[in-house]
C-alpha cells in the first residue's frame, strides 16, 4: 500500500545512491526544485518507501547490500502504484541498458552526467507521469524576502533599497530555511538536513562557509543571518 505523500505541495524524490560525490552532485543539480532523501542501501530504501510515497526514484544499479536492478523488480511486485523510476549508474553497457528499461525504468542515465540534463530528464519524466507543476515565485509576506526558485535569486528589501541576488542552490536553499524557520535558532544538522537531503554527510564547517558566503552576497542586509554562538543560525530583521 502506498502512503500518502507528507507534503503534497512539493514533488519528493528518493535517490538510492551509495556515492557521496553523486549524491552532491544530484542534490546540486535538482535539490533546490523537489524534497529530497538520499540514502545508500537497499534496505534504508524499502525503510523511506514504508515511510512516505515518493514521486520519483534515482536508482543506482551497484549497491553495497544489493542491485538496483532486483530492488526495482521487488518494488514493481510490492507496490500496487508504485513510483517511476530512472537509473543513475556507471553500468554502461548496452546489456544493462536494455535489461533497466525491461525491468520498466522511465530513464537510464550514465554517469558522469551532465548536471542540466539530468534536470531536463527529471522534469520530462514528472512531466510525463503527470505530477510535475512549474514551481512559482513564492513570497515570504512576513519577511522583505523575495524568493525566484527558477533562477535562483532572491529579492531583499531590507537595510536600503532592494537588492537582487543570485545564489547557488545551496545558499538558495540555506535562506529558504532560515526565513521559513521565523527566528528559531537551527542548528547545524538541521541546516544540512534541509540544504543538502537526508543521509548526504557534511561537516559543520561547510555550513558555515557557505553561510558565509551568502552573508557577504547579502551585503548590507548580512545581518538577517545571525550566528547564535554554540548552536547555530536564525533569522532576524532587528
Amino acid at each position: 500500500m502506498q502512503l500518502p505523500r507528507q507534503n503534497p505541495n512539493h514533488l519528493s524524490i528518493l535517490v538510492v545512491e551509495d556515492c557521496e560525490a553523486t549524491n552532491l552532485m544530484i542534490q546540486e543539480a535538482i535539490g533546490h526544485e523537489y524534497l529530497m532523501t538520499h540514502v545508500w542501501t537497499v534496505q534504508d530504501a524499502h525503510l523511506a518507501l514504508s515511510r512516505q510515497a515518493f514521486d520519483l526514484i534515482l536508482l543506482d544499479v551497484t549497491l553495497p547490500d544489493g542491485t538496483g536492478f532486483n530492488f526495482a523488480e521487488q518494488l514493481q511486485h510490492s507496490q500496487h502504484n508504485p513510483p517511476p523510476f530512472i537509473f543513475i549508474t556507471g553500468h554502461t553497457d548496452l546489456t544493462d541498458r536494455i535489461r533497466g528499461l525491461k525491468i520498466g525504468a522511465d530513464d537510464y542515465i550514465t554517469k558522469p552526467f551532465n548536471t542540466l540534463e539530468l534536470q531536463a530528464r527529471v522534469e520530462a519524466n514528472l512531466r510525463r507521469s503527470g505530477r510535475f507543476q512549474a514551481t512559482p515565485r513564492t513570497v515570504e509576506p512576513q519577511f522583505p524576502i523575495t524568493f525566484d526558485p527558477e533562477r535562483l535569486r532572491v529579492q531583499v528589501s531590507f537595510q536600503g533599497p532592494p537588492i537582487s541576488i543570485e545564489l547557488t542552490p545551496i545558499e538558495f536553499r540555506l535562506l529558504k530555511s532560515l526565513v521559513a524557520g521565523k527566528g528559531d535558532i537551527l542548528a547545524r544538522g538541521d541546516l544540512i538536513r534541509q540544504a543538502w537531503g537526508e543521509g548526504v554527510h557534511v561537516m559543520d564547517r561547510t555550513v558555515d562557509r557557505h553561510i558565509s558566503s551568502l552573508r557577504h552576497k547579502l551585503g548590507n542586509s548580512r545581518t538577517i543571518i545571525e550566528a547564535v554562538p554554540g548552536e547555530g543560525y536564525r533569522f532576524s530583521l532587528s
